[in-house]
Parts: structure tokens; sequence; C-alpha cells
């Protein structure tokens, strides 16, 4: 029985998950989140979502910064147009 979306270019064997113990692959998000509230890695939040602590760093560089054209910036920078719009 498979749960999930499954592609076959993304398998246990193309992801060298074939040093774990035990791998949850393609698991339904159901599943995904019951899994991760058993092994303590979550807790469920109002509406069943699932809360976790990601720690100080969260993937994200402090340097990464976006400025998206809006009617508040779009007189206020310089944008370089490389098409026009």
């Amino acid at each position: 029985m498979r749960f999930g979306r499954f592609n076959k270019k993304h398998s246990v064997d193309t992801e060298a998950l074939d040093r774990a113990e035990i791998v949850f692959f393609n698991l339904s998000e159901a599943a995904l989140i019951q899994k991760a509230v058993e092994r303590r890695e979550g807790t469920l939040g109002r509406g069943g979502t699932l809360l976790v602590a990601t720690g100080k760093h969260t993937g994200r560089s402090p340097q990464d910064k976006y400025v998206v054209v809006n009617s508040e910036s779009e007189n206020e920078i310089w944008w370089k147009k490389i098409k026009s719009r």
C-alpha cells in the first residue's frame, strides 16, 4: 500500500537514505503530523496544525533580503528594468 504522492525520481534508493534505521517516506500529511507528534518533534496547535521549534537558525541568511515592487516601494527605489512589465 502506498500513501501520499510518489515520484520515481525521489525514492529511498535515490535519496541516500540507505544508512537510516527507520525511514518514513511518501506519507500523507496526516501521517507525517502523527509521526512528528509521536516522536516529540512537534505538537498540535489549534485546528490540528503542526507546531515545531526551529531553533535560533531557520535556514535563511540574515543577509538574504528582497524588496518587492508594490505601491509603497515603486517610486522610492530605483529599479533597473531589464524587461518592461
